[in-house]
């Protein structure tokens, strides 16, 4: 359930931080100023439509509005030490970031929720990204593959490069060849040539005949097309129905 209150908060935040006033939110809603301090006063639930709006003006996403991402660390302590690292008081950051005061004081003082979008803020203002300023403070839980040398940024882009892979190979039609279909074929199509170098020619109807450069090539990318043409033909073919997605 949304806590009208804290919604109306996160309203009222980015409104301050965008330099608008209620009256200007409303115009580019299309609604009455009544409309916006409701909303920040917590009387009245904005519609889903509403909120698609608001993410947009202020460049935020559903979820922080909604106060659905909120981060699962105590970070408290480590704004704190990188605050008086940096000479900033809490009404400073708070400025910086575009929370009121009161907001950060109850997130470094007693631990209180901060959204990961806040977090974020604050992180960037470190010159850090949220990854790296929880394992700067020995507050991040994830795994760090050794070849990273313990660059957490380095291990999120790699998940990151994966997990794009997945989706792009999930998007496309079940007879598309995915990069290791892609990459059987090139190891196949190396040895098939590399054993037309160590012959050195090819037997046509009883004759040797010997390959130019401009030949090999053409004949390596017509038995490549080859290739995958049967790849494809083969996952048609073969591929169980409840697997085929078009």
């Amino acid at each position: 359930m949304v806590d009208l209150f804290s919604l109306g908060d996160r309203i009222k935040t980015e409104r301050a931080r965008k330099k608008m006033s209620q009256e200007d939110l409303a115009e580019e809603l299309g609604f009455k100023r009544t409309n916006i301090a409701n909303y920040e006063a917590g009387r009245v639930t904005p519609p889903s439509d509403v909120i698609a709006k608001l993410t947009k003006i202020f460049n935020v996403s559903s979820d922080y509005l909604l106060c659905l991402d909120d981060v699962g660390y105590d970070v408290g302590e480590a704004i704190a030490e990188e605050m008086k690292f940096r000479g900033l008081e809490v009404i400073d950051l708070a400025s910086i970031v575009g929370v009121f005061p009161d907001y950060l004081h109850d997130c470094i003082e007693n631990d209180g929720p901060i959204s990961e979008t806040i977090l974020n803020r604050i992180a960037s203002e470190f010159g850090l990204s949220v990854q790296s300023f929880l394992e700067k403070h020995s507050l991040w839980d994830g795994y760090i593959n050794s070849e990273f040398d313990g660059d957490v940024d380095k291990q999120i882009a790699f998940e990151k490069a994966i997990e794009q892979d997945a989706v792009f190979e999930r998007a496309q039609p079940y007879y598309e060849l995915t990069n290791k279909d892609e990459r059987d074929i090139a190891r196949k199509l190396e040895r098939m040539m590399a054993g037309l170098d160590s012959n050195q020619a090819m037997a046509f109807y009883g004759e040797e005949i010997e390959l130019d450069e401009d030949e090999r090539e053409l004949l390596r990318a017509s038995m490549e097309q080859t290739m995958r043409l049967a790849k494809q033909l083969a996952k048609k073919k073969f591929t169980p129905k409840k697997y085929r997605k078009e």
